[in-house]
């Protein structure tokens, strides 16, 4: 099919914001402030006698504890600035607590519903024994009168005392639970007793704290803690931007495990107590496992393509690739300020970099896919691990640095010029991580390595690519193990699909993928590749759908994550070795062999430079997905001495990018294939109809937006139209496109597909429940003139991040008059507080019909488009 040039949108009309449409959330019932005087009142008092025992430190510094107030079913909007109205009071945290139970005092005022779950939001507050007092002293004022309006400035503490749930102290179960560390540290103690035992490594997340002496006195207090313990802080990190403070701390093995004695005992240590501590975590790392090489002998050649752009728009943090490999040679650019290149000495521990740059520089070797004709930056961030006993096991993030700190040197070095030093590739613009912290899954806030990539993604107007991790668990079918070879590949399939989706809990996504600014991606079950491995089982034979291995999980406040598929190679398993009557158990074949993408690889022996293996994982798909954005920024480049496209500036070259990333996505039959393999009564809603609600989330935590045709991020064609805009907008402002619509459609039964997608980059607010502080939507006027149906994400849904992404299908017979348009308005609100930037976006549309039909859907459309565009200053 011939390619033809994206359109442009003319300038968008700027109008008043439309407004958005909010569901009417029912009443919910509140305890009066009798009632809640009757449950909290003891509790206040016991805080505030907190204080008696408490003296000051030995640098003079008055004591504090963190309150926490546990509220039911409202954001209490506004309530960091309502904290620091109160002297001696200081905003630490917000946390979601996911749903709780309704009762008698919290619960829908509505038939029917007083079951339903609510939702739970804990504030955290420093507080001092003055603060105390006053929060005391508001309290019984509120208890008095609960209908007298508040003090200007303080009116969000009587929302939080009408929906108050508990008020307690911040405490050591609190700073463990849900973090990991109780398992990594019992993980590093199963060794002999009579072994000489390395010391335990570990994070602690400090509270943040805004004056630089009352961070510095917690740090301090900390580290005396661990000193007098035996033990030593390694490194430390505060990030303002972020609220962020953590430190890099190890204890000898036996204080890690007289803690964990105590805490069975629920008498907790000096260090479990200290109330400047938020969480205790294991040490956050990524960590690849090294295979044993398999050479093949008759490696591919790339395929040809000069090199037409030297300074890198593409960055790769990860391990340090074989440089000089024939596949990647020429395309690397490897910048390596910490030396990590020192610890690879052995022939073959350069795997995973290497797989990496060879996927995002060639695609799949398999397909003979278009090569860039760009160089890469390269920053390497792993290094080889040994295990206990020496061996060197895997690949990944050292133990002796903090991840945050390491990522966030490595990204301002590349984009950020300080003091003497230029910045190391001033043009990127797309970061490729495929990485994820195993011991830190997504669990109802932002990690502080997302809320990282967040704020740097605004600040330099980057797209940051993330795989979302991969889940190597066995899959446990209800099949008994003698009987699973009697399933056909349809029953087998089917009984796996329920078997992910029942451990869904432990397949979330892996830190940083709950990212809002960035594009996450999954891997789907898919290569070029031929040969299949002995008697090693494909779960998913002749089927295409998401990799066994992937998430099924959402993101923060149901967020679509990941939000792209990529082929990640098609992953095999082990049947059970015993057959029985116990359930099937598959375990996860781990080798180099195919199938999988085809990649470069180290050789076994030094000086061997035309390996070639193959992998599978999520870090693959989205080593795919940084090849199909670097070839759509080649397409993009073709374009600069076209009418309009010298509006392209450097501020939205990331969002086009992140537009065009996302616009190829759609759901294919795997969705029919899914809902075939629910138990149907598990889609039941109460009346005993299909609950196409519960099933649409089902759909979008497996699929996400789809899996993308990277084809459509590179070019349009004679039966697809794709009309491209980008521009700023501020807060309660709209911008509105019109996009004729082609003739000869009318009166034609064929099926027609409209996409469009909405991407932007927004600022952050870390003291702000909604976090994300930009929320840009689309409303889509005059669709209905072509009688399309929903055929993906649904509309609330696709709101939830930084990308909005929606398809409709339809195949009815309509009638266009020759002048017939829909408009596409793209609004723009404050989600989180006030707003003062203007937000750069990017918009793709694309109207299709089947490839071949004598349709021209393309040129009527752009017989229509007008192209007459101001152009703006510093072109691309």
């Amino acid at each position: 099919m011939p390619n033809q040039p994206f359109l442009l949108f003319p300038s968008a009309e700027t109008v008043k914001r439309a407004d958005l449409n909010k569901a009417i959330l029912p009443k919910m019932q509140l305890p009066s402030a009798s009632r809640q005087s009757e449950r909290l009142e003891q509790k206040f008092n016991e805080i505030v006698s907190a204080f008696d025992d408490m003296k000051p430190d030995v640098e003079g510094f008055e004591p504090e504890l963190v309150i926490v107030f546990e509220t039911i079913a409202d954001d209490i909007k506004e309530f960091s600035k309502a904290a620091a109205n109160v002297e001696g009071l200081e905003w630490v945290g917000e946390l979601d607590l996911g749903d709780q139970a309704s009762d008698n005092d919290f619960h829908i005022d509505k038939e029917g519903s007083e079951d339903k779950p609510l939702t739970a939001r804990l504030y955290a507050v420093m507080s001092n024994q003055k603060a105390a007092q006053s929060l005391l002293s508001l309290w019984n004022n509120w208890l008095l009168e609960p209908d007298k309006t508040a003090a200007r400035g303080l009116g969000p503490f009587k929302n939080i005392f009408q929906h108050l749930k508990d008020i307690r102290r911040w405490g050591p179960l609190d700073r463990l639970t849900g973090t990991g560390v109780l398992e990594d540290w019992r993980a590093n103690l199963q060794f002999d007793a009579e072994t000489n035992q390395p010391p335990v490594r570990f994070e602690v997340e400090l509270w943040y704290r805004d004056v630089d002496a009352t961070r510095t006195n917690a740090y301090t207090h900390l580290e005396d803690i661990i000193k007098n313990a035996g033990g030593r802080c390694i490194a430390q990190s505060a990030i303002r931007d972020i609220c962020y403070h953590g430190v890099l701390a190890e204890l000898p093995a036996d204080a890690v495990a007289d803690t964990l004695s105590a805490i069975q005992s629920q008498e907790y240590t000096e260090l479990l107590r200290c109330k400047d501590v938020m969480f205790f975590r294991p040490c956050s790392q990524s960590l690849h496992p090294l295979c044993e090489l398999s050479e093949e002998k008759n490696p591919v050649s790339a395929a040809p393509g000069a090199l037409v752009v030297t300074s890198p728009v593409i960055a790769v943090l990860d391990g340090l690739p074989l440089e000089n490999h024939t596949l990647i040679r020429d395309h690397l650019i490897v910048d390596d300020p910490d030396q990590f290149s020192q610890h690879y000495t052995q022939p073959g521990h350069q795997q995973h970099g290497t797989a990496m740059c060879s996927l995002i520089v060639n695609g799949d070797l398999n397909k003979n896919e278009q090569r860039l004709s760009q160089k890469i930056y390269v920053r390497p961030i792993f290094v080889p691990l040994t295990d206990w006993n020496g061996q060197y096991r895997d690949e990944g993030t050292p133990e002796e640095i903090l991840l945050i700190d390491l990522v966030h040197r490595a990204i301002r070095r590349i984009v950020d010029a300080d003091g003497n030093e230029q910045a190391a590739a001033p043009n990127v613009k797309v970061i490729n991580l495929s990485f994820g912290n195993r011991w830190q899954p997504f669990e109802n806030r932002y990690s502080p390595l997302a809320r990282l990539l967040d704020w740097l993604a605004w600040k330099y107007k980057l797209l940051f690519i993330i795989s979302v991790g991969n889940h190597g668990r066995e899959i446990m079918i209800n099949t008994a193990a003698d009987q699973w070879k009697n399933l056909s590949p349809d029953q087998l399939r089917n009984e796996v699909i329920q078997a992910i989706r029942n451990d869904q809990v432990a397949r979330r996504p892996l830190s940083p993928a709950e990212s809002v600014n960035a594009i996450t991606v999954g891997a789907w079950h898919e290569d070029a590749s031929t040969t299949l491995q002995g008697n090693a089982v494909d779960l998913y034979k002749d089927s295409s759908l998401p990799s066994p291995f992937c998430t099924v999980a959402a993101g923060y406040a149901q967020a679509v994550k990941p939000e792209v598929y990529f082929p990640g190679g098609r992953q095999l398993y082990r049947g059970p070795t015993i057959e029985d009557v116990n359930p099937t158990k598959f375990t996860p074949v781990t080798t180099n062999r195919p199938p999988g993408l085809k990649v470069a690889a180290p050789g076994t022996n030094s000086g061997e430079l035309t390996t070639v293996s193959h992998g599978r994982g999520t870090s693959h798909a989205t080593a795919l997905a940084t090849h199909s954005v670097g070839l759509a920024y080649e397409r993009l480049l073709e374009y600069r001495n076209q009418p309009g496209w010298d509006r392209l500036t450097d501020e939205y070259l990331a969002v086009i990018l992140k537009t065009l990333l996302v616009h190829g996505a759609s759901w294919g039959n795997e969705a029919e294939m899914i809902e075939a393999a629910l138990p149907p009564d598990g889609l039941k809603g109460k009346n005993g109809n299909r609950n196409w609600q519960h099933l649409q989330r089902i759909l979008n935590r497996f699929i996400g937006c789809g899996k993308v045709d990277p084809l459509k991020a590179q070019s349009a064609t004679d039966q697809r139209a794709t009309v491209l805009a980008w521009d700023s907008l501020a807060d309660g402002k709209s911008h509105v496109y019109s996009l004729p619509l082609p003739p000869s459609l009318s009166g034609r039964k064929v099926k027609r597909k409209v996409s469009v997608t909405l991407a932007w980059l927004s600022p952050i607010n870390v003291r702000h429940r909604n976090y994300r502080q930009a929320f840009l939507w689309t409303d889509i006027a005059g669709k209905e003139k072509l009688q399309l149906e929903k055929a993906g994400l649904d509309q609330k849904t696709s709101q939830r991040g930084t990308v909005q992404h929606l398809v409709w299908e339809s195949e009815k017979i309509v009638v266009i008059p020759d002048d017939e348009r829909i408009e596409i308005r793209v609004n723009c609100k404050a989600d989180a507080g006030k707003m003062s930037d203007s937000i750069p976006y990017g918009l793709a549309i694309s109207l299709e019909v089947a490839e071949g039909l004598d349709i021209p859907i393309y040129e009527e459309v752009r017989e229509r488009i007008s192209i007459q565009i101001s152009p703006l200053p510093n072109p691309l």
